[in-house]
């Protein structure tokens, strides 16, 4: 009785182990590689995106790993680099961080009225504001 018992755990522990859910090896080794060269590059830089990863990089999306590997990486990454981030090697991510790459096309987007040689913009008072995106 008890060792048929046991089988039945053992049959149970397999078939839950094997659910469709579990995450391959291959891509546990991808996940710790591309947070490897997240640590290494944060290493030499405190870039705001290097405080975030340390505070947040367990819940980062993949946008904000394909903004991460534009800002950093992209300039001369290899394509396996490329390919740890979700990129298509040879070319830039496009990540919602990143649609407008410039402070000034950021404000422009933002702000109507947005005055490039002022960086201000009028308030709804009327009174010119800096733009500080």
């Amino acid at each position: 009785m008890r060792t048929a018992r046991t089988a039945a755990f053992a049959i149970a522990l397999t078939l839950a182990c094997a659910s469709p859910f579990s995450v391959s090896a291959g891509a546990r080794q991808d996940v710790a590689a591309r947070d490897d060269i997240i640590r290494d590059t944060c290493k030499e830089k405190d870039a705001r995106d290097c405080k975030d990863y340390r505070a947040n990089g367990v819940r980062w999306s993949a946008s904000q790993y394909k903004g991460f590997y534009n800002r950093h990486l992209a300039a001369n990454a290899d394509p396996e680099v490329a390919r740890l981030f979700g990129v298509e090697p040879g070319k830039q991510a496009a990540s919602n961080e990143d649609k407008y790459a410039t402070h000034t096309e950021r404000c422009a987007a933002r702000h109507a009225g947005y005055d490039p040689k002022t960086d201000s913009y009028p308030g709804a008072d009327g009174k010119l504001r800096p733009c500080n995106l």
